[in-house]
């Protein structure tokens, strides 16, 4: 290995403080983040029935409005600013939040190459098979068996529930069968999604501890670069201590008046 690449993989300090300025290192910002949106999540995922129930009963309350009625028609105009917020708020809220999941989470340049490989040439279904489920990483083997479990279980929680509503459906409540059912299917898929961006989350943060704990110097490492640099630091002890000796060994020397060119005194 050559001495560029020896401080590719072993950085100095300066390349560790730029790498700390630009944000490669999981700081207290970024665990704020994370637990931000991890408690987001899961307070949505816990209250997706509700929510969705309500979504639902709110869009039928307002296509079966009469619109043939004058009155209607003026209520409609005057409740508009606020069934605009209703609808748009928390699509625009959503789309928010995931665009600034997918910026965070693909923040930092290492983060990118390690997900998508620096060219297309490199690419390999293979390797990246092998990267998100490889016998020798027994943790991430099962970090994404638990994902997988979690996302599966959800949606089985979902199907269940479809299926339980289907059997209770009387043939006099079809309108409200229907709607329950766009509910449970509708927080089925907002559940999932949220676990998805979860666990993308915890992913995120693992993944970026692990560069910094690789990109970070041990005491050996440390101590070996101050020796390239600086050489080694018992021979220069030695040689600082044999200079001494030398100097306090020398014979102290007096001038004397012969020893000026010109004969004149001091």
């Amino acid at each position: 290995m050559s001495q560029n690449d020896d401080r590719i993989h072993k950085p100095s300090a300066r390349q560790l403080r730029k790498a700390a300025e630009e944000g490669l290192h999981p700081r207290s910002a970024d665990l704020g983040i994370a637990l931000a949106l991890t408690t987001g999540c899961l307070l949505i995922a816990w209250n997706a029935s509700d929510l969705c129930y309500q979504w639902v009963e709110m869009y039928q309350g307002f296509y079966s409005h009469n619109f043939h009625d004058v009155s209607t028609i003026s209520e409609i105009v005057e409740s508009l600013p606020l069934l605009v917020l209703r609808f748009v708020a928390p699509v625009a809220l959503g789309v928010w939040l995931v665009s600034l999941l997918v910026a965070w989470i693909q923040s930092p340049k290492v983060m990118r190459k390690d997900a998508f490989f620096g060219s297309v040439s490199e690419w390999s279904p293979a390797v990246r098979w092998e990267s998100l489920f490889s016998w020798k990483s027994p943790g991430r083997l099962l970090f994404q068996a638990v994902r997988i479990a979690a996302v599966a279980a959800v949606a089985w929680l979902g199907i269940e529930k479809l299926g339980s509503l289907a059997i209770q459906t009387e043939a006099n409540s079809v309108m409200s069968s229907v709607k329950e059912s766009v509910s449970v299917i509708s927080a089925t898929l907002l559940q999932v999604c949220m676990a998805l961006i979860v666990f993308a989350v915890i992913d995120r943060i693992w993944r970026q501890k692990q560069w910094w704990d690789s990109v970070c110097m041990t005491r050996e490492e440390v101590q070996k670069e101050q020796r390239d640099l600086y050489g080694d630091p018992a021979i220069r002890k030695r040689r600082k201590k044999l200079h001494r000796l030398a100097i306090a060994t020398m014979p102290s020397k007096t001038i004397s008046l012969s020893d000026t060119p010109d004969g004149s005194s001091l």
